[in-house]
């Protein structure tokens, strides 16, 4: 009981008070207005450098060299929007078992899943957002090369056309691409682990 009663008495009123304090600065450094605020220069960050990529591919470029910007950018947020939706979607116990057998990048899909909440927002909402944000500016110069020489009903019907095109295919994409995610998560969970598991420790 003595020795019992010794291990008790070291953790002191002034111990426990800085454990608190830790715990409430965790809290606080991973809670909603922390991740609200990272969000916001992580965006700004991206797309910064999606921003300046796409303008130098595009500058005094021609029409193809533009249809194909857009079409990356299309693709790039399918692909972030799908790898969103898979760890969202993926049951973590299978890492589990490759974790146990040291498979290569097991461990980054673990916590890629257990973070899916951040890991989500980063894909779906912000390169996603991004990536489409950008190829309706794309869009826009390539209706503006094609219809500089004509009259205001052909650029609007052009300009119809190309942003519906563009829609289509974004939104067809991305369905596609997310039913995949739904139905090969596990997959999809493991490669993005294994990439990026050269760059952890």
């Amino acid at each position: 009981m003595e020795e019992d009663d010794s291990n008790l008495k070291t953790i002191t009123p002034k111990k426990q008070n800085d454990i608190d304090q830790r715990q409430k600065k965790k809290t606080k450094k991973n809670g909603p207005r922390y991740w609200s605020l990272k969000a916001f220069f992580i965006t700004i960050l991206l797309s910064v450098i999606f921003n300046i990529l796409s303008s130098i591919a595009m500058t005094g470029a021609g029409i193809a060299v533009i249809v194909s910007v857009i079409i990356v950018l299309i693709i790039i947020g399918a692909i972030f929007d799908m790898i969103g939706m898979a760890v969202a979607s993926c049951d973590e116990k299978p890492f589990y078992a490759m974790a146990a057998k040291k498979v290569k990048g097991a461990k980054v899909s673990l916590k890629l899943i257990k973070n899916s909440d951040i890991v989500g927002s980063v894909c779906s909402d912000i390169i996603g957002d991004i990536c489409n944000i950008i190829s309706g500016t794309a869009s826009a110069s390539l209706i503006l090369i094609i219809t500089i020489n004509s009259d205001s009903l052909i650029k609007s019907i052009i300009s119809i056309a190309i942003g519906a095109v563009v829609a289509a295919v974004t939104v067809g994409l991305k369905a596609v691409f997310k039913k995949f995610a739904v139905t090969k998560s596990i997959e999809i969970v493991s490669a993005v682990g294994k990439m990026l598991s050269v760059f952890s420790r």
